[in-house]
């Protein structure tokens, strides 16, 4: 239906507002990815999974290690959890949380900022977003303070199911308004 009512489900479910959006393209992941030299990350569990169709193979085993963008982009496509407490939402907050770990860190911030022209280009073609540039310059400070934050996840209640032939979360609008509302405390 749109992002405006995509925006209103997210406020309804959370009780927090949205100011902005990102709509992402998993096309140019994998590239923006490798601009920046891959990224450590911890993968949750071994990882094989074989779609002829679709022409993937997912073959990853479990551990720390750089994944380049297109090994990324399996991880996070990867979706065959069972018996396992992991799930696709948690290795893709874990990974996002890695990417931001790298991209702001104090060590490493030279080195990104000078590589900065080659990701914004990718960037472009890769999000429909209503963050403007004058957002971006006026949240310098906060995006560059990641890396002092405590993280906080959050369990969103519902789940998978198979609606039109996709694959789809459907979260719980009760648990996750308790869920938001406990976290607020």
């Amino acid at each position: 239906y749109g992002i405006g009512e995509f925006k209103k489900t997210v406020e309804r479910l959370s009780g927090l507002t949205v100011d902005r959006y990102a709509v992402v393209s998993m096309n140019e992941f994998p590239d923006m990815l490798n601009i920046i030299d891959g990224v450590t990350f911890n993968v949750p569990c071994d990882m094989k999974y074989t779609d002829n169709r679709g022409q993937l193979n997912i073959n990853i085993k479990a551990g720390m290690q750089n994944l380049n963008g297109e090994d990324a982009l399996k991880v996070l496509r990867f979706n065959s959890y069972e018996g396992t407490e992991h799930s696709r939402m948690k290795t893709t907050i874990e990974f996002a949380k890695a990417v931001m770990r790298k991209l702001t860190s104090e060590a490493d911030i030279r080195t990104y900022i000078t590589k900065a022209t080659a990701l914004f280009k990718k960037a472009d073609g890769m999000f429909i977003t209503d963050f403007t540039t004058n957002d971006l310059n006026a949240n310098l400070d906060l995006i560059f303070s990641y890396s002092r934050f405590s993280p906080v996840t959050i369990d969103i209640p519902g789940e998978y199911r198979t609606v039109g032939g996709v694959l789809t979360f459907v979260p719980n609008a009760k648990g996750c308004t308790e869920a938001f509302r406990d976290y607020k405390r």
